[in-house]
């Protein structure tokens, strides 16, 4: 039951982060209004792309380099989950 505790804690802390953005205080610009919530999951989108890019990258490298199936498995799956960060960085960045 506890092998995976990591999920559930990375759940609830998705959680939070969601919850918290939405219902923190934010500063009343006139121009911004209620936009700038944005900026609370926006930027980290971004970033967490990046990460993911540049470990895509390594481990694309590795594949190439030893021929170990896993290697090119994991690459595979951080490419899929940085497109899915980059299309939900457009979304936030457009609004």
């Amino acid at each position: 039951m506890f092998k995976h505790w990591w999920k559930a804690l990375t759940v609830l802390i998705l959680a939070y982060v969601f919850i918290a953005g939405l219902m923190s205080p934010v500063p009343k610009l006139p121009i911004l209004h209620e936009a700038i919530r944005n900026t609370f999951f926006h930027p980290p989108l971004w970033i967490a792309m990046m990460v993911l890019l540049f470990a895509l990258a390594i481990f694309s490298i590795r594949y190439l380099r030893k021929g170990k199936l896993d290697d090119d498995l994991i690459s595979v799956e951080l490419a899929d989950t940085a497109l899915l960060f980059g299309v939900l960085g457009c979304i936030t960045g457009s609004v």
